[in-house]
């Protein structure tokens, strides 16, 4: 069988999507995975022409969909009332204390909070609570990752309609909590990982300078080229991108890291030789990675930048689905 890492791959991802719709015990995902092994093993040794049957390979697809099924079932998570989720859609207010765990979104109205919770109050006890909440505050403060934030509101589970779910939106990202009008206390101190507070500071001095140097709209499009923030783009330009299909310019993906990666293995082979220059470029995709904010879309391109770059160098050649693959199951696990 050709591309066996392909094959594997994809049976880690059809193990979780099948474990999404069957939810089975661990019990019956074992005799799911077992049976096949153990009729190779049988059809190996009776009959003649199945003796090449590569009953490895069947073991190691056969796993995977078990651990794939594993990994899906440690997603699900049974709400308790340490959880902050717990308290939504009560008809009160709560008073919620947590770290800011990525950049604030500040968009023309309201700024987005996500906060890594520690505490709620309900106006009769304090609880100690974890989980992650999306708090929609004023545009009134200025907020750095790592600072700790007290909201006031009522806590909610995201809506969902018809045409999209914004529940299903933010569980993808941990977030079942939702606080859509709320007031906001800036806390003193920073708890912030340092390194990641670095680099934070670094994009939004980056992006200052280019809006230093170029008018809108041209500092808007290079901001989202360079940097993936492309909020600053008026609603019927992004519009017209997405008519045009070139949305993917202004998105950073695979198109914009394998610009980065041609100028990193070019720049860094040229003085420090091929093998180090390699090495050097990968560093610097996962610098790059981290830098514009490491979304899906852009570290799936960059693992499979930094592959092909590892293909290049053992002398191996690279088959795009095969990474792509092993790349998506990666991610997933």
């Amino acid at each position: 069988m050709a591309l066996p890492l392909l094959w594997v791959s994809l049976a880690f991802l059809s193990g979780i999507v099948l474990n999404r719709f069957l939810r089975a015990s661990l019990e019956v995902w074992l005799i799911i995975a077992l049976t096949p092994i153990i009729a190779a093993l049988i059809l190996r040794r009776r009959v003649a022409r199945l003796a090449s049957l590569n009953v490895g390979l069947i073991a190691a697809v056969c796993i995977a969909l078990l651990l794939g099924a594993f990994r899906y079932g440690r997603t699900i998570h049974k709400i308790t009332p340490a959880d902050v989720s717990w308290y939504n859609d009560r008809k009160y207010d709560v008073l919620v204390t947590g770290t800011l765990t990525d950049p604030a979104d500040y968009r023309d109205a309201y700024t987005n909070l996500r906060l890594n919770v520690k505490q709620i109050d309900n106006g009769r006890k304090f609880f100690n609570v974890s989980g992650l909440l999306l708090a929609r505050v004023p545009i009134n403060q200025t907020y750095e990752y790592g600072d700790e934030v007290r909201v006031r509101g009522q806590l909610q589970t995201p809506p969902q309609n018809e045409d999209f779910s914004y529940q299903d939106y933010l569980a993808r990202q941990g977030i079942l909590s939702y606080m859509p009008t709320s007031e906001a206390t800036l806390l003193p101190g920073n708890i912030g990982n340092p390194i990641v507070r670095w680099i934070d500071v670094l994009k939004e001095k980056s992006m200052d300078n280019v809006y230093r140097i170029f008018p809108d709209p041209e500092a808007s499009l290079l901001s989202g080229i360079l940097l993936g923030e492309a909020s600053g783009l008026s609603a019927p330009i992004q519009q017209a991108f997405k008519n045009t299909g070139t949305a993917h310019i202004i998105a950073i993906s695979g198109f914009n890291i394998s610009i980065i990666a041609g100028v990193f293995v070019s720049l860094f082979s040229y003085f420090f030789g091929s093998r180090r220059g390699a090495v050097l470029a990968i560093l610097g995709i996962a610098f790059y990675t981290f830098l514009v904010g490491a979304g899906a879309s852009v570290v799936r391109a960059a693992l499979m930048g930094t592959i092909s770059l590892f293909a290049l160098q053992v002398g191996r050649r690279q088959q795009g689905l095969n990474t792509l693959a092993f790349v998506a199951a990666l991610m997933a696990l």
